[in-house]
């Protein structure tokens, strides 16, 4: 794990390897400006930060002009690191790029490590961990809905939520901490009920707060739909039709795939993955049952199921339907009938029955015709719209990582142990000891009592330059 070291200067490439129109080379560190100024003899004057400069490089090793550039300085404190900074666009050419990175670290700079930008920002308060890891998911963002959110953290507005139920229980704790102070003088300075009274807001603020974030996952990580069902139901003819071509393969053959497909598509910012799976019957294959195995954890894992039916070779489906129940995925579970325009009415009615005999609510069928490709899709898509509007995705949304939030639901449970505690009339101290951890999870989550090992992680995941 890189330490801060306030007399290093790094640098290193911000934009991606490759021939282009541009790159950018960036620098940051005490000594930067001393650093460029070497390279850059005609531009020998006092230089404002946040202007750009066109200027010469002037080799360090062959002592002749290796390119025309745009250099732009940023004093100390004004900057995305808060050290003095510099930025060199150059011409996109790598031989370029390397040759001004070597000449950098001649004059005195080092090559950055990955996320030293980003950690250096954080260490030096221009930033806290939330924004962080903000950072790092806009450069991971795949579409604009992701973005957007993700700029919002970056603003700070997920960390103010933070912040604010951080100095309310600070200021919690003082009053207990102040009532076991005076206790000893006999003086009775703790007025219990506005005490339950401003805890109970933080909870609900907290509560509030997971609660989008619980949201904002589904922004962040997609929603994952597994087509499952016994083998030729359809699962693949739905998969290649919601994929917009043809990805698993098709055939009359039972059995024909044997692994997890992936594909994904948009919609309205939110990205659905859906799987393809081995279709689930008994098999003494021995791969076959692999794939079955993967199938059946595959549809626990995902965040809906669609049992594939083919009404005319219903096999297995009562079967199937018992095993969603025994595997406690029946609630998230739709059932898409295929073939629907080859069925008489006699047909639907019965097989509607058979469903309902289950407990299957008439919104959990989604009835399509196969030879309609765009009706089928349109009817799949709408009904996942319809489950996202359940789960309240709104532009309140947070997006945390999956640490941060197990971070909070400790915080939240220590608020719950001191307003049980309350209840009991126990003393200061052990509210003030509930407390207490309740504000280091808070802290904890927004960077303000980390470790190393914790830091390594997050920022070892950004690239080279950020």
């Amino acid at each position: 794990m890189f330490k801060l070291k306030e007399n290093d200067t790094i640098c290193a490439l911000a934009t991606p390897v490759g021939v282009s129109a541009i790159c950018v080379v960036r620098m940051s560190g005490v000594h930067s400006w001393q650093v460029i100024k070497k390279l850059v003899p005609s531009l020998n004057k006092d230089v404002e930060s946040h202007k750009v400069y066109l200027t010469t490089l002037v080799s360090s090793i062959h002592n002749q002009a290796f390119d025309e550039v745009l250099v732009t300085f940023f004093a100390k404190g004004k900057s995305y690191t808060g050290e003095e900074s510099v930025e060199i666009s150059c011409h996109g050419s790598m031989a370029i790029a390397q040759h001004l990175l070597e000449c950098l670290v001649l004059n005195g700079a080092r090559l950055a490590e990955p996320g030293e930008f980003t950690f250096r920002a954080f260490m030096n308060g221009r930033i806290d961990l939330l924004q962080a890891e903000a950072v790092l998911n806009i450069i991971h963002s795949e579409s604009v809905t992701q973005a957007a959110q993700n700029v919002k953290h970056l603003r700070g507005i997920a960390s103010s939520v933070l912040l604010k139920l951080e100095e309310d229980l600070i200021l919690l704790l003082a009053n207990l901490e102040a009532s076991i102070d005076f206790s000893t003088e006999g003086i009775e300075t703790l007025n219990f009920e506005n005490l339950k009274k401003t805890l109970l807001l933080s909870k609900e603020s907290l509560n509030q707060f997971l609660k989008e974030a619980k949201a904002g996952n589904v922004f962040k990580q997609g929603v994952k739909v597994a087509l499952f069902g016994e083998p030729n139901a359809g699962k693949s003819t739905l998969f290649n039709n919601l994929m917009g071509e043809d990805r698993a393969i098709v055939t009359a053959k039972e059995g024909t795939t044997r692994d997890l497909i992936e594909g994904s598509v948009f919609v309205e910012g939110v990205k659905l993955v859906f799987v393809d799976s081995a279709g689930v019957r008994e098999s003494d294959d021995e791969i076959e049952s692999l794939g079955i195995e993967k199938s059946i954890n595959e549809a626990i894992y995902c965040d809906i199921v669609y049992l594939i039916i083919n009404p005319r070779l219903t096999k297995n489906t009562t079967n199937l339907v018992n095993l969603l129940i025994e595997k406690n995925i029946f609630n998230k579970s739709f059932f898409v009938v295929t073939h629907f325009d080859l069925l008489s009415e006699d047909e639907i009615f019965s097989f509607n029955k058979f469903l309902a005999s289950f407990g299957v609510a008439d919104e959990k069928i989604i009835w399509v015709n196969n030879k309609d490709k765009i009706h089928t899709k349109n009817k799949v898509i709408e009904t996942i719209k319809r489950q996202i509007l359940v789960n309240k995705i709104t532009d309140n949304s947070v997006f945390i990582h999956s640490r941060q939030f197990d971070l909070l639901i400790q915080s939240e449970n220590f608020i719950n142990k001191t307003l049980e505690d309350l209840e009991l009339k126990l003393s200061p101290e052990f509210l003030a000891s509930s407390l207490r951890q309740s504000l280091w999870y808070v802290q904890k989550a927004l960077g303000k009592d980390f470790d190393d090992d914790i830091l390594d992680k997050i920022f070892s995941e950004f690239c080279i330059g950020k």
